[in-house]
Formats: structure tokens, C-alpha cells, sequence
């Protein structure tokens, strides 16, 4: 069985998400800010008339980045659209289900809920993300506030 990831690079290092986990991905345009919120919360962007909640991935991992993301990619997160910062270096791929790991025990961890698996494509490793589990339950609900 196959599975088809949307994958993109945060600091150097191959991403993936299964598209079907994706709403859309768009242009990042004009985010307002919102003060006194983690580094990560870049602030509200304007879709289709409703506010998104803007996640920076790199801040978020505390990555140390000069990426410019141009792209947001819009996803429900039980059952809110937030939206993560992506650079505009998107492409979706096929992978085998075969060859789609679970992550090490040696790096599994509460801690790391958002990485739910390593697949392997054109001797690349991509790290899969959950995004329901990118934030933590108080900081969903603390950016949710904003909504």
C-alpha cells in the first residue's frame, strides 16, 4: 500500500506530513502580530476570512535558521485550522508503506509525540510529523485563545 507525503525541508532537514492531513498550503502573506505569546506564534493570518493561527516549525524545534518561509501549510489539529510556516520547497512524494518506520526507541519519547515515523525515499530519511501533537495541550489552547 502506498502512502502519499507532502514533504519540505525546516533547517536543512527533510520533512513529511501525509497529504491526506493537509487542507491546503498558501502563499504566507501578511500575519498580524500578536504580543506577549512563545517566539513560535508568528500571529493571525487572514484565510478566506477567518483567522489562522501562524506556527513557526523552526522555532518551534528550536532551530537555528535563516530559512525564509514564503508558505503556510493549513491543517486541522483536533479540530482547529492552524496553520505551519514552511519554506517554498514542497514536493509530494509516494512512499511504500514498507518502507514507512516507527521512530527508534532510543528517541521515542512523550516529549517527541509530533514525530510519528521515518520513511525512506531516494536514499533520503524524511521525519513524519503528527501535527495534532506539534503543540502541547496548554499551548493549542493558549493560541487557540486567539482565534
Amino acid at each position: 500500500m502506498n502512502k502519499n507525503l507532502l514533504v519540505f525541508d525546516i533547517a536543512g532537514d527533510k520533512y513529511g506530513v501525509d497529504i491526506l492531513n493537509v487542507n491546503s498550503i498558501n502563499d504566507l502573506t501578511s500575519i498580524k502580530k500578536i504580543y506577549d505569546v512563545p517566539n513560535y506564534f508568528e500571529g493571525l493570518m487572514n484565510l478566506r476570512g477567518k483567522a489562522i493561527p501562524i506556527i513557526n516549525l523552526a522555532k518551534k524545534f528550536s532551530f537555528q535558521s535563516d530559512e525564509e518561509f514564503t508558505k503556510v501549510i493549513i491543517s486541522k489539529v483536533f479540530g482547529s485550522e492552524i496553520g505551519f510556516t514552511i519554506s517554498g520547497n514542497t514536493q509530494v512524494v509516494t512512499v511504500d508503506e514498507k518502507d514507512i518506520d516507527d521512530l527508534p526507541l532510543a528517541i521515542k519519547s512523550d516529549n517527541i509525540k509530533y514525530l510519528c515515523g521515518v520513511a525512506k525515499h531516494d536514499d533520503t530519511l524524511i521525519l513524519l510529523l503528527d501535527f495534532n501533537y506539534i503543540l502541547s495541550n496548554v499551548e493549542r489552547n493558549e493560541i487557540l485563545d486567539y482565534e
